[in-house]
């Protein structure tokens, strides 16, 4: 299987259908919301004094040395975003120069005769060499994360993590990939179209695919062995839509031991 410029364009398109197709499914994994939600309250809610004249409103400001550290946070996460996207730019460039591409493609078809294989072992090559290529910036990120106090994640941790997210691509973005280079092969001149046909239903199964992986990245627990009363306190305002969840359905997902916020 030959590996042209032009089938490098399509497959770069395709991992970022495929990136995009995955983001529900490691959302989890930087969640900086609490993990259970807050009830209604269970009785009318009054009706609120006049607001105060405008000139007595005072807006709300952070203490000058938070205000500092949210700026600088912001600066880092923004520098790091550009340099990720342009360094992602030139790996895929320095590949193609150093003709990689072609070792790696050298390399399948030397472990097997299959073409289909042969694609799936260098598209899995693509993810993991990907994945390696932006580990440190990835590595940064984290390590101001924590210094920030946005998380409190342990190296541990947070390195299954990108062990379970790296394997999780590997299963379905390998197939994805080969699947969207079958059909640039198969429709030459359309296959746009054929990439959008295909991307609209993995995205919809994505979406209904990421609470059964959710529990890869987060500790899940009943949400009536920690908080009965909220338990019975959801039971009221859900029956006030209509519907009815079990509470053997309701979760406490304990993302405080990663983010702090």
């Amino acid at each position: 299987m030959k590996f042209s410029r032009r089938w490098m364009l399509v497959i770069a398109l395709a991992a970022l259908v495929a990136g995009l197709a995955a983001a529900p499914l490691f959302a989890q994994t930087n969640s900086t919301q609490n993990a259970a939600p807050q009830s209604a309250p269970a009785a009318p809610v009054a009706i609120a004094p006049a607001a105060a004249p405008a000139a007595a409103q005072q807006a709300y400001t952070l203490p000058q040395e938070k205000l500092a550290k949210a700026v600088a946070l912001n600066r880092i996460r923004n520098i790091l975003s550009i340099a990720g996207s342009i360094w992602g730019i030139v790996f895929v460039w320095l590949l193609l120069a150093l003709r990689g591409w072609n070792w790696i493609e050298g390399w399948t078809q030397k472990i097997t005769a299959r073409r289909w294989v042969q694609g799936l072992v260098f598209f899995a090559l693509f993810f993991v060499f990907s994945t390696l290529a932006s580990l440190p910036l990835d590595l940064v990120g984290h390590y101001y994360g924590r210094v920030y106090g946005i998380s409190v994640q342990g190296w541990g941790s947070w390195f299954a993590d990108q062990g379970k997210a790296l394997g999780l691509t590997l299963i379905f973005g390998a197939p994805l990939l080969l699947l969207f280079n079958w059909i640039v092969k198969r429709w030459p001149r359309r296959y746009w179209l054929g990439l959008w046909i295909v991307t609209l239903p993995i995205l919809v199964l994505s979406i209904f695919a990421a609470p059964l992986l959710a529990p890869l990245f987060n500790k899940f627990e009943p949400l009536e062995k920690s908080n009965p009363e909220l338990v019975a306190r959801l039971e009221q305002v859900v029956a006030r839509t209509g519907t009815s969840i079990p509470p053997e359905r309701m979760f406490l997902m304990k993302a405080s031991a990663k983010p702090t916020g």
